[in-house]
């Protein structure tokens, strides 16, 4: 998955440069916490939820491609 096509389909396509200006791709994204999220910058909580939320199939696949790779 592309992180603009991501953003874009929550709606939030207003903080790509957010994640630009922190050189944060759509695998890293993954990977990031709600405290990651704040700490580049992304303070409004309704966003980093819509974020997390919609990242946690993605997470559950990378979760389970790790343990394969163990």
């Amino acid at each position: 998955m592309d992180l603009k096509a991501f953003l874009g389909k929550l709606g939030l396509l207003k903080y790509l440069s957010l994640f630009q200006k922190e050189e944060v791709d759509f695998q890293t994204l993954t990977t990031m916490t709600d405290d990651d999220l704040r700490s580049i910058g992304l303070t409004l909580f309704g966003p980093r939820r819509k974020i997390l939320l919609a990242l946690e199939p993605f997470q559950a696949i990378t979760t389970g491609m790790a343990k394969l790779t163990v």
